[in-house]
């Protein structure tokens, strides 16, 4: 399979804790933004290195969640499926 090099850039962005990067934020469903709300660990974690951009993302997660409607039940229980939690 061949990468473009904005896969691989948005790839290096990517955090060891498994955070997501900026683009996939902006694209990201409802369902989606619930499942990183409730499933990411807490900005630093995994590593004090990558505190600030962890912070960053998971601020504009919450953002955008309460934005695209917030919790209900429906996004709660697709947001457990995403994780396995049925």
């Amino acid at each position: 399979m061949i990468r473009s090099r904005k896969m691989i850039r948005e790839q290096k962005q990517k955090t060891a804790s498994g955070y997501p990067s900026m683009s996939e934020i902006d694209t990201a469903s409802r369902t989606r933004l619930a499942f990183w709300m409730r499933y990411l660990d807490s900005p630093g974690a995994s590593s004090l290195v990558n505190v600030a951009a962890e912070s960053a993302a998971i601020e504009w997660i919450a953002l955008r969640f309460k934005l695209a409607g917030g919790w209900s039940p429906r996004v709660s229980k697709g947001a457990d499926a995403m994780a396995g939690r049925r």
